[in-house]
Order: structure tokens, then sequence, then C-alpha cells
């Protein structure tokens, strides 16, 4: 199972839900070919690499330190085993912050890829299952059981040996039912969080003031209007942010009822909304919707200068965002396979591909598409 993907100049590493690492030579980029690859016991559910290592995040052995300077060879130099399930990975200076499941946060020293080396660990409320980090704030995502709703702590590593706890955000009364942080992402001092209820139906984008993260406190809270009426059902649960606009993933709330049937001078019910829809955040206390692509349903979507990549179960497509209120398809590429990591790196489109369902999937191979010609 492909579950993430670092690239680099030339190569790509993926990290395997199966369990190790693969390595994939992309530089012709009509002709990716694997190069190596590195069993680890477990699943590899993320990856961080600095030439020439790739530290990799496994759930029953902690992190692997890996020499790739031998792309067909790559081979084990060192490791940590956490106490918990590592599973997101985040490198920064010669620090790795590791999400450790049940543990918490995990500093490690990496200066010796040889010799990786705890030297901090801070306790979560929750499980910590993702890292975001921006500037000396390192945001993590914790999954807090069946029947509490998910939440974001806040900590200073800005002395990533002695980090502090310097907040948490929890949507305790947004939602009906038990809330899903789906992504996080910071800009500006707000953090927006989109969250919903796989009981419910109901999702929302929440934008969060972190400036005082001991107390953040919710700007806004933005819930498409078909949805008061129960008639749309539309969950929200792929999100980015550039500049003044969101993009957002929307599709059917595969729970809820089918549309209602319109009898004789019933009003005609909204349809189902499923796409991406285009958000103006510039006030955040008034979010509004100045655009959409109807009938693509993405998983992951990137920004990359005026244009928006997006990948759903078998396609992937780019959009022209530069005048963001009317979005325009320029290409699509349909792979008929499931797509579950997604690049862009100069002129390429670089992609995972694995086999069925929505979520990734068994590794087929990394899969790298030339853009058109502008």
């Amino acid at each position: 199972y492909a579950m993430d993907i670092s690239l680099l100049v030339g190569d790509a590493y993926v990290g395997d839900l199966d369990g190790g690492l693969h390595v994939v030579d992309i530089s012709a980029p009509d002709a990716p070919k694997e190069v190596g690859s590195f069993s680890v016991p477990g699943a590899s559910l993320a990856v961080a690499v600095r030439p020439p290592y790739a530290f990799v995040a496994t759930r029953l052995t902690g992190v692997k330190a890996l020499d790739v300077s031998d792309l067909s060879m790559p081979r084990e130099v060192g490791g940590l085993d956490t106490p918990g399930d590592a599973r997101d990975v985040l490198l920064s200076g010669k620090y790795l912050y590791v999400a450790d499941w049940g543990t918490g946060v995990v500093v490690v020293d990496v200066s010796d890829p040889l010799a990786p080396r705890q030297v901090a660990s801070i306790e979560t409320e929750g499980k910590a299952q993702a890292l975001y980090l921006d500037g000396d704030r390192l945001y993590v995502t914790e999954y807090r059981g069946q029947d509490a709703p998910d939440a974001v702590t806040i900590l200073d590593v800005g002395v990533p040996e002695r980090p502090k706890r310097l907040g948490m955000y929890t949507p305790t009364d947004e939602l009906p039912g038990r809330a899903r942080a789906w992504d996080v992402t910071v800009q500006g001092g707000l953090m927006y969080m989109l969250i919903g209820s796989s009981v419910s139906g109901y999702s929302y984008l929440l934008v969060v003031d972190v400036s005082n993260p001991a107390s953040p406190s919710l700007v806004a809270r933005y819930k498409r209007p078909s949805i008061e009426w129960r008639t749309d059902w539309t969950e929200m649960d792929s999100l980015v942010v550039a500049g003044t606009y969101a993009y957002v993933g929307a599709h059917p709330f595969f729970g809820g009822p089918p549309t209602p049937t319109v009898g004789p001078g019933s009003p005609t019910p909204p349809p189902r909304t499923q796409g991406i829809v285009v958000l103006d955040i510039s006030n955040p206390k008034d979010i509004r919707e100045v655009g959409r692509v109807e009938s693509f349903v993405p998983t992951k979507m990137l920004p990359v200068t005026g244009r928006l990549f997006a990948i759903d179960n078998a396609r992937v497509a780019m959009f022209d965002v530069s005048r963001p209120s009317r979005p325009r398809l320029i290409d699509l590429w349909d792979e008929s396979n499931n797509i579950s990591s997604l690049q862009v790196n100069g002129e390429y489109v670089y992609v995972t591909r694995g086999y069925g369902g929505r979520y990734p999937s068994r590794l087929a191979g990394l899969m790298v598409l030339g853009e058109p010609s502008k």
C-alpha cells in the first residue's frame, strides 16, 4: 500500500503500508522505474528524506534510518524503536518529530543517522496521528476515541529538546455526533480545520485564531447552507488553502438518505453536491462560496501557482484557478486505477498508483504524467 511519498531531484521515495521503502528513479519522467527497495516489519506510514538518508516511520519498530546513497540497495544503518506506533514523521533541521500514537510526540536527534537518539517526548491527551509545523509551533492532530471528538494540540518546539504544550483546540460544540479532523492547515495565525461526522453526515470548515495558542478561539464556522435542509447531505473531507482562497473537496454523505421524491407542486430540492468548492476566506468571519467544480470528487489536492492539481480514485486533474471564481479544467488523465499520492515537480505530476478502494491501496507503481504545454 502506498502511504507516503517524498520527492527529490531524480528520485522518489515511497512508503508502503505492506512494510517497506521503494526507491523509484524518475530522472526520465516518461519511464519511471523502481531501482531499489527495503522491507521493514509492519506498515511504513510516512517517510522523510535528507540525502543520503531516508527516515521511515513504521508501526511496529519505530523509526528506521536507511542509507540510500546506493539507490539500488537501500540498507538500514540505524533506528529507534519508539514506545508507541510511529504514524507520521516530520524532519526539521537535525530533529525528527514523530507522531507516536498512544505515546504522544517523540523528538529524535538524527544528526548522526547511525545512532538516532530520543531527546524528548511529550504526551498528548489523545493518540497522536498527524503533524503540521508552522515556524516553531507543531500542531498535532489527535484521535481521542470513538465517543470523543478529535483535537489539535499546539506545541512550542523552538527548543526541540524541551517541547512545551501551549494549548489545545477541541471542536466540542461544532456539530452533532463525533467530530473527526479530516484536514488541518495553518496560515497567518489562523488554523483551518475541516471536521466531519460519520454519524450525522454534517461537516464544517472551522477557522480558529491560534495567535494566542494558550486559548485558541473560534473565529468562524462554515457549513454549506444546503446541509441545513438535509437534502444535500454533503460531506467535506479534503482541504487546501492558498492565499485568500480555500479549496474543499465535497461528496454526498454515503450513509445519508436518498434525495427526497418530488411530488406535484413540491419545490425541487437542490441536487447533491459533489466536487470542489472554492471559498473566499479573505474575511474569515464571512466565508463565501465563490466557485465550484462539479463531478470531480478529490481525495487530495495541491495548489501550484494559479493551478490546482487533484486526484480521485482513478484520475488526475489539473485546473486553472487563476480566477478562483471560475475554475477551469485544463486536462484530465484517466488511469482507471486507484491513485493514492500526488506531488508536482517542475513540468511533471508524480502519483502513486494501486488497486481498488477509495483509500491508499496496494502499490502498483509510481506514474509520471507530463503537463500539457502552456
